[in-house]
This record gives C-alpha cells, structure tokens and sequence, in this order.
C-alpha cells in the first residue's frame, strides 16, 4: 500500500491521503495537532538545537527501533503466524495476501541479518553485528566422510572436495553475502530518494488481482 514501499504507513481517514515513514507522520501529527493540543511541534518551531535533536531521534528509531519492530513482526515465528501474516489478507485480495507476506518476511530477514539482530543456538540474540555464517557441509569435506568413500562396495564414481575446492566455495559464499548486503542497501537507499508525489494508485489491469495476473502470464496485457 506504500508508493514508495516505505514503512510505517499512516493513511488519513479524512482525506486518503498516505503519509510513509516516521518523518513524514511525525509531520502530519504535529499540523493536525497544533499548539497546545499536542505534544508534537512542526520543524518550524524549533531551534536548530531543538532540530537536530529530533532529526537525531528519527535516524535512530529508523537505524535501531525499525530492525526491532521486524524482529517481532516476521522472524519471531509466533508473531509472524499469529499475528502479522493474517493482517495481510485485510489489504490484498486473493491469492496476493500469501504472497506479498513471504516478501516483506525476506526483506526483513536480511536487515535483521544485516545488523547482526539474529537468532543464535541458545535461542537469544546479538546486537554485536559479527555474525558466522553458517555454510552447509558438503560431502568428503571432512576426513571421516573422505574415509566413507574407500569402504563404498558399489563402486561409484565418488569426486572428493579439494582443498582449492573448498576455498573457493568459501569464497563464493563470502562474494554471494557481499552481493546481497550492497544490493540490500543500495535498494533502501534508492527508496528513501524516491518521492510520493511521482506515483499514482494503480488503474484498470494494473490493479492487483488475480485474474489481472492470468492475463499478464498468458500475455494478454503488458505493463
């Protein structure tokens, strides 16, 4: 429901208008409660002092409270089968309310992964950022599975993994992770640039549903 898929999401009942990103909620409560009727006050009431403090606040609930709240919401699995995962069929219609969930769960999954606020084998978690990543055993890597292949009666061709074998799947393991964080922030950075204004609410076969969807797979309308 978000143009620019940024999130939290406040839509004004009055006037439909969307209001995405702490920034621009904060914004929208301090004009629809002015003076005293709030607590909140517009940028153009305060000092520089006072200017900086709040942008320092928002960087931060963006940076630190943000991974929290999608820890909670998609990798903690009560949460996420309980709670957040039925809220979706409120906004889609079927079958896109089982689908978009399972994006925003990866997209949380990497931030969360990304800052180090992820799950470990004692079942809490790190806020230290230096995550091992876990690559799965391959077979013949070590010596006791390198044994098993002098026993094998059948005869098969069995490959053992080399050692120049082994670095360089550590070293495509280590390239992939790479890959995925740049890709990762280069994508949230491009978001934060991009401005509501220059989108508009989907149209005609733009709108999402699933007939709209058999008609684009079978080439029926091109987007």
């Amino acid at each position: 429901m978000s143009n620019s898929e940024v999130l939290p999401l406040l839509i004004c009942t009055e006037t439909r208008e969307k209001y995405e990103g702490y920034s621009r909620i904060a914004e929208y409560v301090s004009e629809k409660y002015p003076g005293g009727e709030s607590q909140f006050l517009p940028d153009t009431q305060l000092d520089k002092r006072q200017q900086l403090i709040n942008a320092s606040l928002i960087s931060y609930v963006e940076n630190k409270v943000k991974y929290l709240n999608e820890y909670n919401l998609y990798i903690n699995t009560r949460n996420y089968e309980k709670y957040t995962r039925k809220l979706f069929q409120h906004y889609f219609p079927f079958p896109m309310m089982y689908n978009q969930p399972l994006k925003f769960y990866h997209n949380a999954q990497e931030e969360v992964r990304m800052v180090g606020l992820t799950a470990n084998k004692v079942g809490f978690f790190s806020m230290s950022g230096n995550l091992e990543e876990v690559i799965p055993e391959t077979e013949y890597f070590n010596e006791a599975n390198s044994s098993d292949v002098e026993d094998n009666s059948e005869g098969e061709d069995e490959v053992a993994i080399t050692t120049l074998h082994e670095k360089q799947i550590l070293a495509n393991s280590k390239k992939k992770s790479l890959f995925v964080d740049f890709t990762s922030t280069t994508t949230k950075d491009l978001n934060k640039l991009l401005q509501p204004s220059h989108f508009r609410d989907p149209q005609g076969d733009e709108t999402p549903s699933l007939w709209n969807e058999i008609k684009y797979l079978l080439g029926l309308i091109t987007y």
